[in-house]
């Protein structure tokens, strides 16, 4: 008799190991999950300052010492303090979309565009955006 309940409940005694494990993996799933968010967290804080830096290469590479550009550079300066003001800050996009779609065929600026500016300004325009600056059209 001890043989017959002992077989009519080895199946279940199975699903019990099965389920036991179970728990202890949801339970490890727990602590994965809590530092897979964790990890995310340093990552994305590693990608913001990454592209910080890559906006205040590209502000250095649009300041130039041209007289015509000076209000420019102190926008730019602003920006690299993180001293700008709003209003401030819609002149720089202002300027920065200007540089952005120039066309060398088309008017003249007031100020030079050098070979490089267009992309320099359209990194900074979209870091400027990703930190929730301003919309870019």
């Amino acid at each position: 008799m001890h043989r017959i309940v002992r077989e009519d409940t080895e199946p279940y005694r199975e699903s019990v190991r099965d389920i036991a494990a179970m728990k202890v993996s949801f339970g490890s799933l727990d602590t994965k999950i809590d530092t897979a968010i964790s990890r995310l967290g340093v990552l994305e804080t590693k990608i913001d300052v990454f592209w910080r830096n890559v906006a205040f290469d590209a502000a250095r590479i649009l300041h130039q010492p041209h007289a015509s550009r000076q209000e420019l550079d102190d926008l730019l300066d602003e920006f690299q303090a993180g001293t700008i003001t709003a209003d401030r800050t819609a002149a720089l996009k202002s300027m920065l979309e200007t540089i952005r779609d120039y066309k060398p065929e088309g008017e003249d600026l007031g100020f030079p565009v050098f070979p490089g500016d267009q992309i320099a300004a359209v990194i900074i325009l979209r870091v400027m955006e990703n930190q929730g600056v301003f919309h870019v059209r």
